[in-house]
């Protein structure tokens, strides 16, 4: 092999170095490392002094990558025109400005190109390349205009020859026609605007060419081709006033811009949704540093933590292991967790507001790495559980007083699903005689003396929940031992609207209360035994006085006498009565007042009135209950007034007719015996009554609590209201 081929071999095998000039040490790293990726070797300069240095000085850098704003001291745009005073080098600038009058100031210094930082990857190893081409290409044809034709048709970058006057095409490139869709032979000899309306707008070859013969050349224009068959493309381009073929000329070359111009408008609109999601999320948001400083939060996280803004947030917050962990201890603890693992999933944290009071705060965050794995920030999101930990511990608190209040009660307590036991309390298990244990799982089927109580109990008591919630029974039930006890169940439903939640129900020992009230019974029974046997032997005693009487009637001569015994023995025939009346009663205390006059009245009449006479009894009477000792003082009043009607109202045997009224009035008793006889003398005086049986009456009336009165007119009507 010649040496002149090792020494073409060596070019091409050789490693490319490139001076990054940058003066922010991460971006510097992150940027060295992707560079050494792609087999560049990178030699980093952190200002414009330094790269001056390094590129006089060292002839092995083959592009430098530039960036613009270096910090104090000299700026980019200034270290790579001294640069170019030395040496013949591509410089690429890198910047994260966009304004024009900065891509301006650029341009006049270099043609290889401009870079808008975060660009991506590709964009930026296509630009390096790109410059590392063209400074090739201009390398060539400085050496010779021999040259020039082969670097023009060879170079991957779409160039033409244009006449400066005529607009005609002279030459293109391969990279031209392979942009725009035209052969060689379709352009060269044509006008570009009006033959072939490559330039979208006239306007922009206009002011390419005045910026041409004005300063010789142009870099960095944006413009709008129009391909063959009808697609746009951006293109940047650049240009340089040369001679060919003895005309002037413009030397166009020209970038294919579209889709790294795509590839911007796609982040830019990426960045933008982020920006809203991040700002109008529900959810906190947040960036932190490893030290402990907010580097962003969004508004959910200021609003939770009280803070006006993000930036009050941002600014206030300095440490954020003592002014918002409560607990000083567990930033350390998020720490090593995010240093072992990367990530913190679900971490609860009580936390301070910067109104001092506290919350709880579930966060989940994750690692942000370098190219190189180191840690850049941390990123998490957070929302606000205070009232959710209160709750809980509410509910918490709620089922250990529920559980405490379960197993001290001193009614048997149980949780049934299919009427099978899964929880018992302590008096549950004390009643039936089992362990805990032996009874959970349990059918309570087993603590039946048959199955046809066992359904009664359960068509009865769940068919009560269904209707109502709430269903009892009394019944008995079997323990361990075998013995029957009574008991009353209470059940309700666990949930209403959910059978399959199952049923609670309550079990309350009633065997002593039942004795107590079997006994109590038995002992009402024979009481009532007892008092019946009083009542009747209290009648018979009245019937055998009055039987004494009846005698002692007959054998009397005297007719005065005669009359006091007969009214004595009509006021003991009336006391009879009750007593008749009670021993047939199911009650002790009450007589039925209209049943008992009505008796009265029937035996006064069969007593008093005569075959011959025509008086008659009639009876209007409600049915009223009063208690036996004010039944007493109605029926004697009763007694007297009726027999007077019968002795008096028709002395000479005239017909007419006696009227009972008994009526309640509101609360009141109204009883009135009229008739229509002769009445009561002309002098007779109600408030002064002079025989011993109106007396009788008045003071029973002042008993009952009301007054006697007397009314003469067409009926003579006797009248006693008293309170019922």
């Amino acid at each position: 092999m010649s040496s002149q081929a090792s020494s073409l071999s060596a070019q091409k095998t050789k490693t490319k170095t490139i001076l990054l000039v940058e003066d922010e040490v991460i971006s510097a790293m992150a940027e060295a490392t992707s560079l050494e990726k792609e087999g560049f070797s990178v030699i980093t300069a952190y200002n414009g002094e330094e790269a001056v240095e390094y590129a006089t000085r060292n002839t092995g850098i083959d592009l430098i990558l530039m960036d613009i704003d270096l910090g104090a001291g000299m700026d980019g745009t200034r270290a790579a025109a001294i640069i170019l005073k030395y040496i013949d080098i591509p410089v690429l600038f890198l910047s994260s400005h966009t304004e024009p009058e900065i891509v301006e100031k650029t341009e006049k210094i270099t043609s290889y190109g401009y870079v808008v930082k975060n660009s991506g990857k590709t964009v930026l190893l296509a630009s390096i390349k790109m410059a590392f081409k063209l400074h090739e290409a201009n390398r060539k044809l400085q050496m010779t205009s021999d040259n020039f034709s082969t670097v023009f048709h060879l170079n991957p970058v779409a160039m033409t020859i244009t006449q400066i006057d005529s607009n005609l095409i002279s030459d293109v490139n391969k990279a031209f026609s392979r942009l725009s869709g035209y052969s060689e032979a379709e352009v060269v000899g044509k006008n570009a605007l009006k033959d072939l309306n490559i330039w979208v707008d006239p306007e922009d070859r206009h002011n390419m060419v005045r910026d041409l013969k004005r300063n010789g050349r142009v870099d960095g224009l944006e413009l709008m081709f129009r391909m063959k068959d009808g697609t746009l493309r951006i293109v940047e381009a650049a240009g340089e006033l040369i001679t060919y073929n003895n005309k002037p000329s413009m030397l166009g070359i020209w970038h294919d811009f579209t889709e790294r111009k795509r590839a911007e408008e796609l982040l830019r609109e990426s960045e933008g949704r982020y920006r809203t999601l991040f700002e109008n999320a529900t959810e906190g948001l947040f960036l932190t540093t490893t030290e402990g400083r907010y580097i962003n939060v969004n508004p959910s996280v200021a609003r939770m933590f009280r803070y006006s803004s993000p930036e009050d947030m941002i600014n206030s917050v300095t440490d954020i292991g003592r002014q918002i962990y409560a607990h000083p201890e567990d930033r350390d603890t998020f720490i090593s967790i995010m240093a072992e693992q990367g990530k913190c999933e679900g971490m609860e944290v009580e936390m301070v507001r910067k109104d001092k009071n506290r919350i709880w705060i579930r966060m989940n965050v994750h690692v942000v790495r370098d190219g190189q794995g180191n840690i850049l920030h941390y990123d998490g999101t957070c929302v606000d559980i205070t009232e959710s930990r209160r709750i809980e511990e509410a509910l918490k608190k709620s089922e250990n007083e529920f559980k405490s209040l379960f197993d001290a009660s001193p009614t048997g307590i149980g949780l049934l699903k299919d009427r099978r036991l899964l929880k018992v309390n302590t008096q549950l298990v004390k009643m039936l005689g089992y362990t805990p244990d032996d009874l959970l799982g349990k059918s309570v089927q087993e603590f039946y003396a048959d199955d046809d109580e066992f359904n009664r109990v359960g068509e009865t008591i769940y068919g009560m929940v269904e209707q109502s919630g709430v269903g009892e029974i009394e019944t008995r039930l079997m323990n361990k031992s075998g013995l029957m006890i009574d008991v009353y169940i209470r059940a309700s439903a666990v949930d209403r609207h959910d059978a399959a939640a199952g049923t609670i129900i309550t079990v309350q020992d009633i065997t002593e209360r039942k004795r107590a009230e079997e006994a109590l019974g038995k002992a009402l029974q024979e009481k009532e035994t007892l008092f019946h046997e009083l009542q009747h032997r209290m009648k018979n005693t009245l019937m055998m006085i009055k039987s004494i009487l009846s005698i002692e009637i007959e054998h009397s001569g005297r007719a005065d006498t005669q009359a006091v015994l007969e009214n004595i023995k009509g006021r003991i025939e009336s006391l009879a009565f009750l007593y008749t009346i009670l021993s047939q009663s199911k009650s002790l205390t009450e007589v039925s007042l209209d049943e008992y006059i009505n008796s009265i009245a029937v035996s006064l009449a069969d007593s008093c009135i005569s075959g011959i006479n025509s008086v008659k009894i009639e009876k209007q009477c409600d049915h009223l209950v009063t208690n036996v000792k004010s039944a007493a003082a109605w029926g004697l009043i009763v007694n007297e007034l009726l027999t007077n009607a019968l002795k008096y109202a028709y002395p000479k045997g005239e017909s007419g007719v006696i009227l009972i009224q008994l009526k309640k009035r509101d609360s009141d008793i109204m009883l009135s015996i009229s008739d229509t006889g002769a009445g009561p003398a002309a002098d007779f005086d109600i408030d002064e009554p002079k025989g011993l049986g109106l007396l009788l009456v008045k003071m029973l009336a002042r008993q009952l609590g009301g007054e006697l009165s007397f009314k003469r007119g067409k009926d003579n009507v006797f009248m006693i209201t008293a309170p019922l």
